[in-house]
């Protein structure tokens, strides 16, 4: 069962990533602005990511901040596609991200 829960986080991350610049994308107004938010989003999230969230990073977050990191993230992305239009996109992606962390945590710290 972890397995299919680390999996399914690491789903949930790659389409964080892509929901970030499908959203920059379609939020702005101009083409210069677009390309900027579709590149920069996801872009800024790794980055993010890289720092306090990845496996290996010396700066990792401890248990319960990491949990509150990526609930931040996962919320950004959601509120994001739901201004972008995508409601039924932002209910399922914020629902399956929040439920694969509640069982991340209370199954396996």
């Amino acid at each position: 069962m972890k397995i299919l829960n680390n999996v399914v986080a690491f789903l949930i991350e790659l389409i964080m990533l892509v929901a970030l610049s499908m959203s920059g994308y379609q939020l702005a107004t101009t083409a210069f602005l677009k390309y900027s938010l579709a590149i920069g989003l996801p872009g800024i999230t790794i980055l993010l990511w890289a720092k306090w969230a990845a496996p290996k990073s010396k700066s990792r977050l401890p248990f319960p901040w990491l949990s509150v990191f990526k609930l931040i993230l996962f919320s950004i992305t959601a509120l994001l596609l739901f201004y972008s239009g995508h409601v039924k996109g932002a209910i399922l992606f914020g629902s399956v991200a929040y439920l694969n962390e509640f069982l991340a945590v209370t199954t396996y710290k």
